[in-house]
């Protein structure tokens, strides 16, 4: 199914299947990925809010 699927795929993992071992980097386009850095710079600097999967690090640039 996956490989006739595969020339509708954006080559992300979809955010609901993403696994503990999914990095944001596989989960969110490079633009998105920015923008929630950027967010996260400005409101949670320490990373204090976080979810145990794909975790987006207010510090990664």
């Amino acid at each position: 199914m996956v490989e006739r699927l595969s020339p509708w795929s954006t080559g992300l993992t979809y955010t609901n299947f993403a696994g503990r071992d999914d990095r944001a980097e596989n989960v969110f386009t490079t633009e998105d990925l920015e923008r929630l850095r950027a967010l996260k710079r400005r409101y949670d600097p320490r990373n204090l809010l976080r979810v145990n999967n794909h975790n987006v690090a207010p510090d990664q640039r």
